[in-house]
């Protein structure tokens, strides 16, 4: 379900330059985003594919500290825009999952009022909203957490008390409404190393079943 990339500082000697390319003597040549971080040419492919409806995996990034997965992901997040893509940005801490459900919520509403306005919410967007707040209701009975969405919840979507079936049902309806709209949603997640294991495993079943379905929804996590 993953692929995982390192990243590591590299040096690019002369040599490595393309045949015809003028290079100083005394000045190393210069890095761009592409030579110090390769895995940037791998996002706009990975976006085409999944746009087209074929099956695609997320990727985490791995490497040490200071080799620049964070410049990377504002990399794949400029890449991503550019593709008229919808973008999730979640720089993760260590929180129960309950938390982790109140952090992930919030930033899906905006994702989904970046897909339309409410005013223009077709049936599917509707639906999707309804499953969100459904996601929200299970962390507070009382709709504190209804992610400020003005729509009934949605009776047997995303209420199971179990946070990988949650988080695929929003997914799910996220997914069809964001497929129906032309475009496609990418998850950023920095600090994946925070996750809990039930998190993680939750979104890799999630995102298991985007990839099932040919849905546009994919992550990239550093």
């Amino acid at each position: 379900m993953w692929t995982s990339s390192p990243t590591r500082d590299k040096t690019y000697p002369a040599s490595s330059q393309r045949c015809g390319d003028s290079v100083s003597p005394t000045r190393p040549p210069t890095e761009t985003d592409e030579t110090r971080h390769p895995q940037v040419l791998t996002i706009a492919p990975l976006l085409a594919r999944i746009a087209r409806g074929r099956t695609e995996q997320s990727m985490i990034v791995t490497g040490l500290r200071g080799v620049g997965k964070t410049v990377l992901l504002g990399q794949f997040r400029t890449k991503a825009l550019e593709r008229d893509w919808v973008v999730v940005e979640l720089e993760v801490s260590k929180h129960d999952d309950t938390q982790f459900r109140r952090e992930l919520s919030a930033r899906l509403r905006s994702a989904l009022l970046e897909l339309s306005p409410r005013a223009r919410w077709t049936e599917r967007l509707s639906h999707a909203a309804g499953v969100l707040k459904s996601f929200t209701v299970g962390i507070d009975a009382s709709g504190n957490w209804s992610a400020g969405l003005d729509v009934a919840a949605a009776e047997g979507f995303a209420d199971h008390a179990n946070l990988a079936m949650d988080i695929t049902d929003v997914f799910i309806a996220l997914g069809e409404a964001t497929k129906e709209q032309g475009r496609g949603v990418v998850l950023l997640f920095d600090e994946v190393q925070f996750l809990s294991r039930s998190q993680l495993g939750a979104l890799i079943e999630a995102l298991h079943k985007m990839v099932q379905r040919k849905l546009p929804i994919t992550m990239v996590g550093a």
